[in-house]
């Protein structure tokens, strides 16, 4: 329950029993029951007086049938009974026993009225008469008169006006007017901003760092929802719009370093770092929140300009690493052909040798060279030459396979490396490649206008006990030669030369 409620109960009720002690004292309402007791006064003083009467010139009879007609004539008369001292009954209306209610006192009540007759000095019977329940009786029927319907028009109306005009007020008051002077002189002395809403979302108590921000005094802030201030969203807000302390609020937990924005009149965008933690009374119940704001915009202003500078510094990396990719491609890479030039070839043949001798695995290289090249350039030209060329380097790329590589050793001479392929393999493999090459120039709409176009292959492994790289491609340049010797567009392995080069001896 709000204090406003509380109060508003607390005035009504202090209203309620002022008009009851002013009627009581000033009698300003007259009372409700008066005429009807009044009225029932008189009717039993009158049946008092007839009764006796009647029982002095002995005319029951007759006193029997005035009751029945005065309980038929008079509807506020239920019942009539005319009763000894002993309980004997002289005479009674049909329904007097279900209707009478004994009270066990001699004592009458404004429903049921007890009336002496005497015969003499003596008391000769009682006349019991039963009235019907007072008008305005029971709570609906007090409420009808005029007193009590005063009384309840104040407490309604009242209690609800009484509860606007205080939520008006106390959202107005200053809180802070409680807050000993030197805690508030604390609170403007930090750097960090701060503020106390009550659980309505109200700033009750603000420092002078926070107010600053939004170019006020904090006794300007005092009342205001904090929620309306010219809060940004945040890059890294997830969709909520949900401000920190509400959520607090909601949740009943602390919230630590929430990220917040602000368009500060005076100082531009800011941003915060917030911490909101519920206040809690002595008996546990939640009475709103403490919000702290820690300024970190120059803080994000210097990581925006070293983001900035790591930007630049990843761009200039990247462009020297694609500069130095392009010149390594430019050292290692002959233009023409695609392929690893003479330097970038021998240094990659030397590792692939001797990872080949130390881990005893399989290494062949073959040598290529394109037949009578030297008759292309002088009968089509330099142009159709070099279309020869390339043709030759993509055929002998496209054979080696993902481990395999090619270099160009000369003019029109190649080398394949196949890293893992022996002798025969090889073989297999160069002949294919030399039928491949072979048959790109056989059209007439070709640079060789259906110049058959040939190319001879010398093979050597390691096996065949190469020591260094330089006698691995003598071996395979002295089978080249065998295939030029024997006819050219053909394919000849080391073995063969040196079974040749034993015959002749």
């Amino acid at each position: 329950m709000t204090p406003a409620i509380r109060i508003s109960l607390g005035i009504v009720a202090l209203t309620t029993t002022l008009l009851l002690a002013a009627d009581w004292v000033l009698g300003i309402f007259p009372d409700p029951y008066a005429p009807v007791l009044e009225a029932r006064q008189e009717l039993s003083e009158s049946l008092a007086i007839q009764y006796s009467t009647l029982v002095t010139v002995d005319r029951l009879p007759d006193m029997q049938l005035a009751m029945e007609l005065i309980v038929g004539q008079m509807p506020d008369v239920l019942s009539m009974n005319l009763q000894k001292p002993d309980g004997e009954s002289i005479a009674a209306t049909r329904e007097h026993i279900s209707l009478w209610k004994e009270t066990g006192t001699e004592r009458s009540t404004p429903t049921q009225v007890l009336i002496p007759i005497f015969q003499g000095e003596e008391q000769w019977a009682v006349l019991q008469v039963k009235f019907d329940a007072l008008p305005n009786s029971g709570f609906f029927g007090l409420v009808s008169t005029p007193l009590y319907k005063l009384i309840l028009a104040m407490a309604v109306a009242g209690f609800l006006a009484y509860l606007l005009f205080l939520s008006r007020t106390l959202r107005y008051l200053d809180p802070s007017a409680v807050v000993p002077s030197r805690v508030k002189a604390a609170l403007d002395q930090l750097v960090e901003g701060v503020f106390i809403l009550d659980h309505e979302q109200r700033i009750v108590l603000v420092n002078s760092s926070f107010a600053n921000q939004m170019s006020l005094t904090p006794d300007d802030l005092i009342g205001v929802d904090p929620s309306r201030l010219p809060w940004l969203k945040s890059d890294s807000d997830s969709g909520s719009s949900e401000m920190p302390w509400a959520a607090a609020i909601r949740l009943g937990t602390r919230l630590k370093d929430e990220r917040l924005e602000l368009q500060s009149p005076a100082l531009g965008k800011r941003v915060f770092t917030t911490n909101v933690s519920p206040i809690m009374d002595g008996g546990g119940k939640q009475r709103g929140v403490l919000a702290s704001f820690n300024d970190i915009s120059e803080l994000e202003q210097m990581n925006d300009g070293l983001r900035d500078t790591l930007k630049n510094l990843e761009a200039a990396h990247m462009e020297v690493r694609i500069k130095n990719e392009e010149l390594l491609y430019l050292a290692t890479i002959d233009p023409l052909t695609e392929c690893f030039n003479r330097r970038a070839f021998f240094e990659k043949l030397e590792l692939e040798f001797e990872l080949a001798k130390r881990d005893k695995l399989k290494l062949s290289v073959v040598m290529a060279d394109i037949d009578h090249f030297k008759m292309i350039n002088d009968d089509f030209g330099h142009g159709a030459g070099d279309v020869v060329i390339k043709e030759m380097a993509r055929t002998l790329t496209e054979s080696v396979g993902v481990d395999g590589f090619v270099g160009r050793y000369g003019g029109e001479e190649f080398c394949m490396v196949l890293v893992g392929t022996g002798e025969l393999e090889s073989i297999q493999l160069s002949n294919r490649a030399r039928l491949v090459f072979e048959s790109s120039f056989q059209a007439s709409d070709s640079v060789t206008e259906g110049r058959l176009v040939t190319a001879s292959f010398g093979v050597s492994t390691i096996s065949f006990g190469a020591g260094s790289i330089t006698d691995f491609l003598n071996q395979a340049d002295l089978a080249l030669y065998h295939s030029k010797d024997n006819g050219r567009n053909c394919v000849s392995s080391w073995m063969d030369v040196d079974i040749n080069r034993k015959e002749a001896s």
